[in-house]
């Protein structure tokens, strides 16, 4: 899709309008992110069909390098592909 962007962004910092918040309970790390439109889309409004491609990524890194990886869908740990990427339906 010509409308969606390939961002790859090594720190959250690159978004420069993202709220952020990581909070932990028990074992359980919940990442909380509230984007802008205009940070992820070329435009400032949703997509027209209800859906976002997308994907995230989250590194394991102690201080050594990425020992491993957690992702949303495929296209991001292994090789940067979009065309794997998932659909987030808009609600």
């Amino acid at each position: 899709n010509q409308d969606t962007p390939f961002f790859v962004a090594a720190d959250i910092n690159v978004f420069k309008d993202t709220e952020v918040k990581i909070t932990r309970e028990n074992n359980k790390t919940y990442y909380e992110l509230k984007i802008p439109w205009s940070e992820i889309t070329l435009s400032d409004k949703p997509p027209k069909n209800g859906e976002l491609v997308f994907s995230t990524l989250i590194n394991e890194n102690d201080g050594n390098g990425r020992s491993s990886w957690l992702e949303w869908t495929p296209g991001i740990g292994n090789g940067k592909n979009p065309g794997l990427f998932g659909k987030l339906p808009l609600v």
